[in-house]
Protein backbone atom coordinates (compact mmCIF):
# COMPACT_ATOMS: atom_id res chain seq x y z
CA UNK A 1 0.00 0.00 0.00
CA UNK A 2 1.21 3.53 -0.81
CA UNK A 3 1.62 6.04 2.00
CA UNK A 4 0.80 9.72 1.49
CA UNK A 5 1.24 12.95 3.39
CA UNK A 6 -1.39 15.65 3.67
CA UNK A 7 -0.29 18.43 1.32
CA UNK A 8 -3.45 20.49 1.14
CA UNK A 9 -6.09 21.81 3.45
CA UNK A 10 -8.52 19.11 2.35
CA UNK A 11 -7.36 15.69 3.61
CA UNK A 12 -10.19 13.95 1.72
CA UNK A 13 -8.56 14.89 -1.62
CA UNK A 14 -5.30 13.32 -0.53
CA UNK A 15 -7.17 10.21 0.63
CA UNK A 16 -8.88 9.94 -2.76
CA UNK A 17 -5.52 10.27 -4.56
CA UNK A 18 -4.02 7.61 -2.29
CA UNK A 19 -6.88 5.18 -2.93
CA UNK A 20 -6.63 5.77 -6.68
CA UNK A 21 -2.86 5.16 -6.64
CA UNK A 22 -3.31 2.00 -4.59
CA UNK A 23 -5.94 0.74 -7.00
CA UNK A 24 -3.67 1.32 -9.99
CA UNK A 25 -0.73 -0.44 -8.35
CA UNK A 26 -2.85 -3.42 -7.27
CA UNK A 27 -4.34 -3.65 -10.76
CA UNK A 28 -0.88 -3.64 -12.35
CA UNK A 29 0.37 -6.28 -9.92
CA UNK A 30 -2.57 -8.57 -10.49
CA UNK A 31 -2.55 -8.37 -14.32
CA UNK A 32 -0.11 -11.01 -15.52
CA UNK A 33 1.42 -11.68 -18.91
CA UNK A 34 1.00 -15.29 -20.08
CA UNK A 35 2.83 -16.90 -22.97
CA UNK A 36 1.21 -19.90 -24.67
CA UNK A 37 3.64 -22.05 -26.65
CA UNK A 38 2.12 -23.02 -29.98
CA UNK A 39 3.03 -26.15 -31.96
CA UNK A 40 1.72 -27.42 -35.31
CA UNK A 41 -1.20 -29.74 -34.60
CA UNK A 42 -2.15 -28.34 -31.21
CA UNK A 43 -5.43 -26.57 -30.59
CA UNK A 44 -5.77 -26.45 -26.81
CA UNK A 45 -3.53 -23.39 -27.06
CA UNK A 46 -6.69 -21.50 -28.05
CA UNK A 47 -8.40 -22.74 -24.90
CA UNK A 48 -5.43 -21.52 -22.87
CA UNK A 49 -5.65 -18.04 -24.36
CA UNK A 50 -9.40 -17.91 -23.68
CA UNK A 51 -8.98 -19.13 -20.09
CA UNK A 52 -6.26 -16.57 -19.30
CA UNK A 53 -8.17 -13.66 -20.83
CA UNK A 54 -11.38 -14.68 -19.05
CA UNK A 55 -9.50 -14.25 -15.76
CA UNK A 56 -8.55 -10.70 -16.69
CA UNK A 57 -4.94 -11.36 -17.65
CA UNK A 58 -3.10 -10.95 -20.95
CA UNK A 59 -1.94 -13.79 -23.15
CA UNK A 60 -0.13 -14.16 -26.44
CA UNK A 61 1.20 -17.02 -28.55
CA UNK A 62 4.86 -18.03 -28.56
CA UNK A 63 5.74 -19.94 -31.74
CA UNK A 64 7.75 -23.12 -31.19
CA UNK A 65 10.62 -21.80 -33.34
CA UNK A 66 11.04 -18.67 -31.20
CA UNK A 67 14.04 -18.50 -28.87
CA UNK A 68 12.71 -15.89 -26.42
CA UNK A 69 9.66 -15.88 -24.15
CA UNK A 70 9.20 -12.12 -24.32
CA UNK A 71 9.36 -11.37 -20.61
CA UNK A 72 6.18 -13.21 -19.61
CA UNK A 73 5.24 -14.01 -16.03
CA UNK A 74 3.98 -17.51 -16.83
CA UNK A 75 4.31 -20.05 -19.63
CA UNK A 76 1.67 -22.55 -20.73
CA UNK A 77 2.63 -25.56 -22.86
CA UNK A 78 -0.57 -27.12 -24.26
CA UNK A 79 -1.01 -30.48 -25.94
CA UNK A 80 -2.91 -31.54 -29.03
CA UNK A 81 -6.61 -32.18 -29.57
CA UNK A 82 -6.31 -35.94 -29.94
CA UNK A 83 -3.97 -38.68 -28.78
CA UNK A 84 -2.00 -38.74 -32.03
CA UNK A 85 -1.68 -34.97 -32.20
CA UNK A 86 -0.67 -34.86 -28.54
CA UNK A 87 2.28 -37.13 -29.38
CA UNK A 88 3.13 -35.05 -32.45
CA UNK A 89 3.27 -31.84 -30.44
CA UNK A 90 5.47 -33.59 -27.88
CA UNK A 91 7.82 -34.87 -30.57
CA UNK A 92 8.14 -31.38 -32.06
CA UNK A 93 8.68 -29.88 -28.59
CA UNK A 94 11.69 -32.11 -28.04
CA UNK A 95 13.57 -30.37 -30.85
CA UNK A 96 11.98 -26.90 -30.69
CA UNK A 97 14.29 -23.92 -29.97
CA UNK A 98 11.76 -22.36 -27.60
CA UNK A 99 11.95 -25.29 -25.18
CA UNK A 100 15.43 -24.26 -24.04
CA UNK A 101 13.98 -20.97 -22.85
CA UNK A 102 11.01 -22.79 -21.31
CA UNK A 103 13.35 -25.13 -19.41
CA UNK A 104 15.37 -22.20 -18.06
CA UNK A 105 12.13 -20.49 -17.03
CA UNK A 106 10.93 -23.63 -15.25
CA UNK A 107 14.16 -24.01 -13.28
CA UNK A 108 13.21 -20.92 -11.29
CA UNK A 109 10.08 -22.72 -10.08
CA UNK A 110 6.60 -22.98 -11.44
CA UNK A 111 3.09 -24.37 -11.28
CA UNK A 112 2.18 -27.56 -13.11
CA UNK A 113 -1.31 -28.57 -14.20
CA UNK A 114 -2.35 -32.22 -13.97
CA UNK A 115 -5.33 -33.27 -16.09
CA UNK A 116 -8.47 -34.00 -14.05
CA UNK A 117 -9.23 -37.10 -16.12
CA UNK A 118 -6.13 -38.84 -14.77
CA UNK A 119 -6.71 -41.20 -11.88
CA UNK A 120 -5.41 -40.24 -8.43
CA UNK A 121 -2.57 -42.73 -8.91
CA UNK A 122 -1.65 -41.29 -12.32
CA UNK A 123 -1.71 -37.75 -10.94
CA UNK A 124 0.55 -38.79 -8.06
CA UNK A 125 3.00 -40.47 -10.43
CA UNK A 126 3.21 -37.36 -12.62
CA UNK A 127 3.89 -35.09 -9.64
CA UNK A 128 6.39 -37.58 -8.19
CA UNK A 129 8.30 -37.75 -11.48
CA UNK A 130 8.53 -33.96 -11.79
CA UNK A 131 9.57 -33.43 -8.18
CA UNK A 132 12.49 -35.82 -8.63
CA UNK A 133 14.27 -33.11 -10.59
CA UNK A 134 15.72 -29.83 -9.38
CA UNK A 135 17.50 -27.66 -11.96
CA UNK A 136 18.13 -30.77 -14.06
CA UNK A 137 19.84 -32.62 -11.19
CA UNK A 138 18.32 -35.67 -9.51
CA UNK A 139 18.89 -35.06 -5.79
CA UNK A 140 17.76 -38.44 -4.45
CA UNK A 141 18.08 -40.95 -7.29
CA UNK A 142 16.66 -44.44 -7.18
CA UNK A 143 19.55 -46.91 -7.02
CA UNK A 144 20.07 -50.64 -7.42
CA UNK A 145 22.54 -53.16 -6.03
CA UNK A 146 25.02 -54.71 -8.44
CA UNK A 147 23.97 -58.23 -7.43
CA UNK A 148 20.35 -57.72 -8.48
CA UNK A 149 19.20 -59.46 -11.63
CA UNK A 150 18.50 -57.76 -14.96
CA UNK A 151 14.91 -58.93 -14.60
CA UNK A 152 14.58 -57.04 -11.31
CA UNK A 153 16.20 -54.00 -12.91
CA UNK A 154 13.73 -53.98 -15.81
CA UNK A 155 10.78 -54.34 -13.46
CA UNK A 156 11.99 -51.40 -11.36
CA UNK A 157 12.59 -49.10 -14.33
CA UNK A 158 9.17 -49.96 -15.77
CA UNK A 159 7.39 -49.30 -12.47
CA UNK A 160 9.12 -45.93 -12.00
CA UNK A 161 9.12 -44.97 -15.69
CA UNK A 162 12.85 -44.22 -15.70
CA UNK A 163 15.56 -45.28 -18.13
CA UNK A 164 18.42 -45.99 -15.77
CA UNK A 165 19.93 -45.57 -12.32
CA UNK A 166 23.19 -45.53 -10.38
CA UNK A 167 24.48 -48.85 -9.05
CA UNK A 168 25.39 -48.72 -5.36
CA UNK A 169 26.72 -51.38 -3.00
CA UNK A 170 26.55 -50.43 0.69
CA UNK A 171 26.34 -46.76 -0.25
CA UNK A 172 29.39 -46.89 -2.54
CA UNK A 173 28.99 -45.99 -6.21
CA UNK A 174 29.88 -48.95 -8.39
CA UNK A 175 28.67 -47.71 -11.78
CA UNK A 176 25.55 -46.80 -13.71
CA UNK A 177 23.10 -48.81 -15.78
CA UNK A 178 20.69 -47.55 -18.43
CA UNK A 179 18.09 -49.03 -20.76
CA UNK A 180 20.59 -49.36 -23.57
CA UNK A 181 22.58 -51.76 -21.38
CA UNK A 182 19.73 -54.22 -20.82
CA UNK A 183 17.56 -53.64 -23.89
CA UNK A 184 19.02 -56.63 -25.77
CA UNK A 185 20.14 -58.70 -22.80
CA UNK A 186 19.62 -62.44 -23.35
CA UNK A 187 19.85 -63.76 -19.81
CA UNK A 188 17.43 -61.91 -17.53
CA UNK A 189 18.92 -63.69 -14.50
CA UNK A 190 22.40 -62.19 -15.06
CA UNK A 191 23.51 -59.61 -12.51
CA UNK A 192 23.38 -55.87 -13.01
CA UNK A 193 27.17 -55.84 -12.57
CA UNK A 194 27.54 -57.81 -15.82
CA UNK A 195 25.99 -55.07 -17.96
CA UNK A 196 26.57 -51.80 -16.08
CA UNK A 197 29.12 -49.15 -16.99
CA UNK A 198 31.67 -49.43 -14.13
CA UNK A 199 32.84 -46.49 -12.06
CA UNK A 200 36.28 -46.32 -13.67
CA UNK A 201 34.63 -45.62 -17.03
CA UNK A 202 32.32 -42.89 -15.75
CA UNK A 203 32.94 -39.15 -16.08
CA UNK A 204 31.96 -37.54 -12.77
CA UNK A 205 32.19 -34.09 -11.22
CA UNK A 206 31.89 -32.67 -7.73
CA UNK A 207 28.66 -30.79 -7.03
CA UNK A 208 29.09 -27.03 -6.88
Amino acid sequence: MLSTQTTSGDPSKNLTMSQSSNSNVESACQRLQFGVVQFPGSNSDQDCIHAVESMGHEAHYIWHKDTDLGGVHAVLVPGGFSYGDYLRAGAIARLSPVMHAVAQFAEAGGLGIVHKNNSIEEQSNIVRAVKKYESGIVRDPVTINSTKSISELKQLTNELNISGMPVLDNGELMGIVTSRDFRYADNMESSVASIMTPLDRLVTVQEG
